[in-house]
């Protein structure tokens, strides 16, 4: 379950991030079709209410996410009190898991701390942060002066994934 969770993890982040660059450089045909004060329902392809009841029970504060519908179901992505989140729902409208994309400030304190008692010298760049049924896995950038890493946590767990040299 271990190694599951890891290669979820680590293959949709490269994913993840050229789509956040894209998503970052321009917006959407999608976006471009909403418009403030519009319905909740109108990029929501028809054949997956049932994912935006779910996502309107979830996230009550939302009204305006971007939909997208890709081959095992559908996404819904928003930008609330700075925190860029994706939600993914299957072709049945149940929900599969939630990425959130943050900085520091916004990391849990025990996490941060966690991070920070072993990596002092580095500085935290990004969070993603992995909301699954079961658990939530951390993924933290962190630049050192010589150095990148990514790190994963996770029940308490911390993992040096990826290093890269500056």
């Amino acid at each position: 379950m271990k190694k599951l969770l890891l290669t979820i993890a680590i293959g949709t982040l490269p994913a993840i991030m050229m789509l956040e660059m894209s998503v970052a450089q321009g917006t959407s045909a999608k976006e471009s079709a909403t418009k403030p004060g519009s319905s909740f329902h109108l990029n929501l392809p028809a054949s997956n209410d049932k994912a935006a009841k779910n996502f309107k029970r979830k996230f009550k504060n939302v009204t305006n996410p971007t939909w997208e519908t890709v081959s095992d179901g559908t996404i819904a992505t928003f930008n609330y009190d700075g925190v860029i989140t994706k939600v993914f729902y299957n072709n049945n409208g149940n929900w599969q898991h939630t990425i959130s994309y943050y900085g520091e400030s916004k990391l849990p304190g025990d996490v941060r701390s966690q991070v920070k008692s072993q990596y002092f010298d580095y500085n935290i760049s990004q969070v993603e942060e992995l909301t699954l049924p079961t658990q939530i896995i951390y993924l933290v950038h962190i630049d050192g002066s010589s150095d990148r890493k990514v790190l994963r946590i996770s029940g308490g767990e911390l993992q040096e994934m990826v290093v890269t040299r500056n």
